[in-house]
Order: structure tokens, then C-alpha cells, then sequence
């Protein structure tokens, strides 16, 4: 009997303290228990919120149709990423401390000791079909935290400061100052209307853009797409957040047609874009009068707003009588152009450019061309306007049905002339595909030395002077080795003609080096040294190639002997 009354003892002992601590955290009495931990469970579920600030008026966001708008106090458009980061900070702010009633009474202290009485804010939670209100007041001693209130309990609470930043937002905090949320790859036509003028659509292509007038300038319309889709508002135009009634009740209405007229937005007077992109959706923007220097009234469309813009994007699209023409004198885009002639007076030079995408001078010699010289000058010619031309400059052509241009050469070429696309690469061989070597010195009427490879015995043999001795392999490696590739210092002339070898010092040359390929078909390349000169020889290839300077460190490595005498050779 005794062991049933100790067994009902502790049964009721363990229901009394169950409930006085049930009672404790209702009533907000336990002295540092957390009944909760976030301030609300999920972001997810929440269906509107509102903020206000004390002596202002509220901010309130609902979800409509899986969209976030605002409807106070002005109905409008929001940017959402705002949206969720604001529900994202109050979804995951945690309570670090909380005192009780209890601990309030003991400490003589009330909700006005923390600014709670008349909260600093107040945060309206609508989530899961109820509503939770929140409080914020004065910022803990520390600075590191913010006291909160919450509806319903008597206990104040404690959560990092960081949860003003995010959730002291006014109304235009929310508001969205991007005209358009979409990248420009995203657009796959557009159609703009310059007031009563009719509206001309833009389609993409494979290759860039196409109208019903023409092919317009591919680079101006991704440009203005580009500087539209990253283009924000300066300042919000209309509806403005009032405390005045009067204009409070005038905004809450659809602006309407003379207040449009009165920003130059209405559809005589606009300019505007519609963007129709590969989501299926249209985004559309309208341009006005002026909103001050270098700015212009714009109505977004979706949501209503009227925002001042950079007046850029109107000038854009009123430029040209010609929306987006292309006036250059070469209207064509550079991945189309396989090829490109110049002339000044009798030199004609034509560089070409091969499936890999490498460029090869074709006249007026053949050889390689420096690549990177070669787009950099197209580049130019495909940028060249009216303005640039010159009677008296060098002609233009491209084989793209364009008529020839006269420009001046400096537009093209500065200083340098021609020879600026010849490659600095004045032979390139493989060692391993050469059979032949000889030099003939200055003044000489046949080579000094010349050894030969044999593909039989895999050797080199000494062919002049005959029983001179044995090859210096490691030196003869060497020498074949600069061919691999010969690079100049820099090119002088673009061809060297037999009427000026004499002022380079190539018709009575320095060093002749004739080398001779593997294979039968291949011709003999003979490298002629000439002239000192600054820093170098004067060099070229076969006298039809251009004229080079090959640096003096080169001129020795091609001069040392690779015939070695041995005690037996003469």
C-alpha cells in the first residue's frame, strides 16, 4: 500500500512541474527558456507581409498568383529577389535570449524600457492562414542585438542585429528599378514604335539580325539590348510613397491618360520597345520627355511605374531615321570575311584568311601573315564611316559584294605601310626534314662548307671541302635549330625587289645559307644576309620574299663552322 502511495506521489509531483512549466513559458515567467526559436517557421508559407515604421505608413506585400506585388501604399511591381531575401533573414534569424514576465517584474522593468511599447517597427506576418506581429525596439547595450516583441506573449526577446538591415525597408526599397528583368540572349525579337510612327520589328538570326527594311547594324542592337537589360532606375517618377492624403487616394488609381501625356509617355509621343522572349513572355518599356540632365521619363509596363532613365536609351532609338541602320562603309560583320585587299598607288597587298582561321598574305608576296595584325586592321576597316573617306588614301575592297572604299592609310596602318602583315617568321623547317646544308661566305662564288644527311646510314657527311673532316653534330643541331623557327627583329619591306637589293646589301651578301628538304618536290630555300644595320642584318628569303633584320645574335649562331677537322683531313 505503502510503494501505490510513493508511485501517486511522484506521478502528481511530475504533473505539477510539467505544468508550472507549461504555465512559465505561456506567461513568458521562465527566466531564460526559449519557448521558440525563429521568429517565424517558414518562409515558404507566408501569403503577405507588411512593415511599418512609427509615424510612417505601412509597406504591405501579398502573393498573387505566385507573383509578389505591393498594394500599400501604392499598388506596383516589386523586385523579388528583394522579396525573398527579406522573408529568406526573418525565416532564419534565430532568438538568442528572452526574459520573462518574472524576470521583467523583478528587474522593475517594462516593454517601454525597450522602446516596445510603441515599437520603433512593427513587422505584420501573414503565414499558414493566421498572423503574427513583431515588434522592434531600441538595440541592446552590446550593439549586437535588437529587442523584439512578439503579439501574444508578455516576454521580450532578443535577435541579432542584422535583422534590421533586412527588414527596414521603406517602399522603394522593394520597387523595381531594373526596366527589364531579362539577359539579352534571352530576346528573340522586338518590335519598336517611335510614337505614330508604325512599329518595326527586329528577329534574331543564325548569324545576327534581320528587318523587314534591311539588315540593321548587329553591334548597335546588341549594344542598346545590353544597356537595356542592365539599365536601372534613377529615381521613381510615379506612384511616390506620401504621407499626404490627398496624393496618397491620387495614386492608388491607374495613371491615367493625361498624366501619361504629361510625362510624354502616351502613345502618340512614346517610344516603345516590346521585348518578346524564349520564355513566351513580353516585357515592354516606353520612353518619354525629359526627368533633368541626362535623364528621361520611362513607364514599365509590368507593374505600372514611371522611373527616370538614362537618356541614352531613348537616344538610341532616336538617332538614326533608320532605327539601328548600319551606315558604315563596310556593313558586314568580321566571321564573314574571308579576305581583304588593299592598294596604294602600285603595291597591292591582299591577306586572306584560311578555314583555321589563320591569315596568309597572298599579294604581293605569298608567305604568312602576322594574324593578329591582320584582324586588328579589319577591325578598322569594318568600323570605317562615311567621314573616313579620302580621295587620295589607300582603296579598300572586300569580297562581300561592297563597293570599294578610299580611306586614308593612317586610319589603317599609321606609319608603318604593308609590311606591318608580314609575319615576323622568316622560315620555319623541322630539322628532321632537311638533307642539305651549305653556306657561302662573302665574296665567295661557291659554298665553304655543305654537309649531307643519308636516310640509309642515319649520318651526315661532309660534302665541301671534300675530306675536310667530320660534321659537329652538336653544332650543326644547333644551327638547323634556329630554323625552327627563324624569327626577325622586325620587317623593313614587304618585298624585295631585284631594283633595290643593293640598298640592304643583298645583292652582294654577307652569308648565303641554302637548305635543301627531304622531299624531292620541295624547293630549296636559301637564306641571303646582307648589310649591317641597326641592331642586325638586312636578311630575306630567295630575293622575292620580304626583307627582313635578323638580330646579330642570330647572325653568329648561323655563322659558326659545323665541320670539325680531323688529324687525317687535309
Amino acid at each position: 500500500m505503502s510503494n501505490l502511495r510513493s508511485i501517486l506521489l511522484l506521478l502528481f509531483v511530475i504533473a505539477s512541474l510539467a505544468f508550472l512549466n507549461l504555465y512559465s513559458v505561456r506567461s513568458g515567467n521562465a527566466p531564460r527558456a526559449i519557448a521558440r526559436t525563429t521568429l517565424i517557421e517558414s518562409d515558404s508559407a507566408v501569403s503577405a507581409f507588411s512593415i511599418c515604421h512609427a509615424g510612417g505608413d505601412a509597406v504591405r506585400l501579398e502573393k498573387r498568383g505566385g507573383s509578389w506585388r505591393m498594394v500599400e501604399p501604392f499598388e506596383g511591381g516589386v523586385d523579388e529577389r528583394v522579396v525573398l531575401k527579406v522573408l529568406d533573414r526573418i525565416a532564419y534569424t534565430r532568438i538568442t535570449d528572452v526574459m520573462g514576465e518574472s524576470e521583467l517584474q523583478r528587474r522593475n522593468l517594462t516593454r517601454a524600457d525597450f522602446t516596445l511599447e510603441n515599437p520603433l517597427m512593427t513587422l505584420d506576418v501573414e503565414l499558414n492562414g493566421k498572423s503574427e506581429t513583431f515588434g522592434f525596439g531600441r538595440p541592446t547595450p552590446a550593439g549586437d542585438g535588437v529587442y523584439v516583441s512578439i503579439a501574444g506573449l508578455s516576454a521580450v526577446f532578443v535577435a541579432p542585429a542584422e535583422i534590421l538591415s533586412a527588414v527596414d525597408m521603406k517602399a522603394d526599397s522593394f520597387r523595381l528599378k531594373s526596366l527589364v528583368i531579362v539577359g539579352p540572349e534571352s530576346v528573340r525579337a522586338f518590335e519598336v514604335k517611335r510614337g505614330a510612327e508604325q512599329s518595326e520589328q527586329f528577329d534574331r538570326t543564325a548569324d545576327g539580325w534581320k528587318t523587314s527594311s534591311g539588315k540593321p547594324s548587329v553591334k548597335r542592337i546588341e549594344d542598346f539590348l545590353a544597356a537595356l537589360s542592365a539599365a536601372e532606375a534613377s529615381e521613381f517618377v510615379w506612384p511616390k510613397a506620401s504621407t499626404n492624403g490627398a496624393e496618397k487616394a491620387e495614386q492608388s488609381k491607374v495613371l491615367s491618360a493625361s498624366a501619361l501625356a504629361g510625362y510624354g509617355l502616351d502613345p502618340d509621343s512614346a517610344i516603345t520597345v516590346t521585348l518578346k522572349c524564349i520564355d513566351g513572355r513580353d516585357r515592354q518599356v516606353s520612353f518619354g520627355k525629359g526627368a533633368g540632365a541626362g535623364l528621361v521619363n520611362a513607364l514599365i509596363h509590368e507593374g505600372g511605374t514611371v522611373v527616370a532613365v538614362s537618356a541614352g536609351l531613348k537616344d538610341a532609338l532616336t538617332r538614326d531615321k533608320k532605327l539601328f541602320s548600319d551606315s558604315r562603309l563596310f556593313p558586314v560583320e568580321s566571321s564573314s570575311v574571308t579576305a581583304f585587299t588593299l592598294v596604294d598607288g602600285s603595291v597591292t597587298c591582299t591577306l586572306a584568311r584560311d578555314a583555321a582561321g589563320a591569315w596568309r598574305l597572298e599579294q604581293p608576296v605569298s608567305a604568312p601573315a602576322d594574324s593578329e595584325i591582320a584582324e586588328a586592321v579589319l577591325k578598322k576597316i569594318l568600323a570605317l564611316m562615311p567621314s573616313d573617306l579620302d580621295a587620295n588614301g589607300i582603296t579598300v575592297t572586300l569580297p562581300s559584294g561592297c563597293e570599294p572604299a578610299k580611306v586614308a592609310a593612317s586610319a589603317l596602318l599609321g606609319k608603318d605601310g604593308f609590311s606591318v602583315f608580314r609575319s615576323r617568321e622568316v622560315l620555319r623547317l623541322d630539322p628532321q626534314l632537311v638533307k642539305r646544308l651549305s653556306v657561302t661566305p662573302e665574296g665567295a662564288a661557291a659554298p665553304a662548307r655543305a654537309v649531307s644527311y643519308s636516310r640509309e646510314s642515319r649520318t651526315w657527311s661532309v660534302d665541301v671541302p671534300e675530306g675536310a673532316g667530320e660534321v659537329d653534330s652538336q653544332t650543326l643541331d644547333a644551327v638547323l635549330t634556329e630554323f625552327n623557327p627563324l624569327l626577325a627583329e622586325r620587317v623593313v619591306s614587304l618585298k624585295a625587289d631585284q631594283d633595290n637589293l643593293d640598298d640592304f646589301g643583298l645583292d652582294k651578301p654577307y652569308l648565303t645559307i641554302a637548305i635543301d628538304p627531304v622531299t624531292e618536290e620541295a624547293v630549296r630555300r636559301n637564306l641571303i644576309i646582307g648589310a649591317e644595320t641597326e641592331n642586325g642584318r638586312y636578311a630575306t628569303i630567295g630575293s622575292s620574299d620580304a626583307v627582313f633584320v635578323i638580330s646579330d645574335s642570330t647572325v653568329r649562331k648561323l655563322s659558326v663552322s659545323f665541320v670539325r677537322k680531323t688529324n687525317g683531313s687535309k
